[in-house]
């Protein structure tokens, strides 16, 4: 959709509403209004007539001399409307004080208690409206007027809201054409100078919001140009520096992040501190319901990526064993697969010790004696916790594991870290191509 055709769809169908609201308004007010006016003029002519007729004791014969008949004629003609009148008297014919366009049987009218209005049934000429009033002895005349010139005045009133519906929607559109046009041109405006045609400072600028807009737009582009200017750079850059050591170095990132096993009640944290073996590797078995297995070791190979794929896939064997017994047939077949180095195996059982950690180590006895010390000097701290600490603050090198008792919030959570699982022999030959 255009912005013209969208913004004539939302301006027209609301100046059609307003106009068909409006009118329709005004149409119900005006027909209250006339009825109402019409009923009161002839309640009042019934009225006026009947105390004109009750003190005399035969109305017709009176009314029927000729100048008392030519003087109601006269009174009667500046009734504006009135179609007939009628004096109805018990057991007479009906007397017509003025007659009518068209016949009238009064026998369908019974005579009121008091002055009232009827509406007579709807015809070709829009139906009668009746003011009966009481005139005493039984008597009561009948004034009756024709509703025509009200039908006359709402047809009138119809066509003039047809006609002002017309004239808005004839209006809304050309707002909306404006409307679009002064839109279009600065957009148009705005692509031209986006895209260099026009110069920044022959741009004249007439909705402030446009000139926002294309502001905007300018950012986004600049945006995005610095955002492929450094992508390329970081490639480039990852072009230059990509070798062998650099690609080791990430898959290790990778495979054997620190990372946190929760079991029931109890922790196991392991890491990798400073620059190990490309072999090396720690894994953890859930070997029971309430006990595991921390394996630390190395796989020896003369080329360093076949050790750290060696080493992945150790890991990932042990990983998936589920008893004590899958354990040990997993390595000892992984020992026949791989040259398995200072293999250290930690099998732990709960309920663990409150407060106490539980150290497995797989480096030099100077590092292994500095970690032991420092487990010593901070008791209180989480297996996670103690590790980070260890390596933020010795720097040691080698392969750590601690088990610890859960806290109250962790007990019964099982989370494993989080890991991508590549690192294999043809992934990191993939990378170095």
């Amino acid at each position: 959709m255009t912005i013209r055709s969208t913004i004539m769809l939302l301006a027209v169908p609301l100046f059609l509403a307003l106009a068909l609201v409006n009118g329709a308004l005004l149409y119900t007010q005006d027909r209250t209004e006339l009825e109402r006016a019409l009923g009161e003029q002839a309640l009042a002519t019934a009225v006026t007539v009947a105390e004109f007729t009750r003190e005399m004791p035969d109305p017709g014969k009176a009314l029927a001399q000729p100048n008392r008949r030519k003087a109601l004629d006269a009174a009667l003609g500046h009734v504006e409307g009135l179609d007939a009148l009628l004096l109805i008297e018990p057991d007479r014919p009906a007397f017509a004080l003025k007659s009518g366009a068209r016949a009238w049987d009064p026998a369908s009218l019974a005579r009121p208690d008091r002055p009232s209005i009827r509406t007579m049934a709807q015809d070709g000429a829009g139906g009668w409206v009746v003011g009966l009033a009481p005139a005493g002895e039984g008597r009561f005349v009948a004034a009756r007027f024709s509703r025509a010139p009200i039908a006359e005045h709402l047809r009138l009133i119809r066509r003039d809201i047809v006609l002002i519906a017309l004239g808005l929607i004839a209006l809304a559109s050309a707002l909306a054409i404006f409307v679009a046009r002064r839109l279009t041109r600065e957009l148009d405006l705005s692509r031209r100078a986006l895209s260099g045609q026009v110069a920044d400072g022959e741009v004249i600028w007439r909705i402030r919001e446009a000139q926002d807009l294309a502001g905007a737009v300018r950012l986004m582009d600049a945006s995005g140009e610095a955002a492929e200017v450094r992508a390329r750079l970081v490639a480039a850059r990852k072009a230059r520096l990509r070798n062998r050591d650099s690609a080791m170095a990430h898959v290790r990132a990778v495979e054997f992040a620190p990372c946190t096993y929760r079991k029931g009640g109890a922790v196991v944290a392991m890491r990798a501190c400073g620059k190990v073996a490309p072999g090396s590797f720690f894994a953890h078995a859930d070997i029971g319901r309430q006990g595991g297995a921390v394996v630390l070791g190395c796989c020896e190979d003369a080329d360093p990526v076949e050790a750290l794929a060696a080493a992945c896939q150790v890991r990932r064997r042990i990983e998936a064993c589920s008893s004590e017994a899958e354990l040990d047939r997993a390595l000892d077949l992984l020992g026949q697969l791989h040259p398995l180095s200072a293999l250290v195996v930690h099998k732990w059982h709960e309920p663990l010790a409150e407060g106490a950690l539980q150290l497995v180590t797989l480096a030099q006895a100077v590092e292994a004696q500095r970690a032991r010390a420092y487990l010593k000097a901070a008791p209180g701290i989480g297996p996670e916790e103690w590790l980070a600490s260890l390596d933020a603050l010795l720097t040691p090198t080698g392969m750590f594991a601690v088990i610890g008792p859960a806290s109250s919030t962790e007990r019964g959570i099982e989370v494993r870290c989080d890991r991508k699982d590549g690192g294999e022999t043809a992934d990191i030959e993939d990378f170095l191509d």
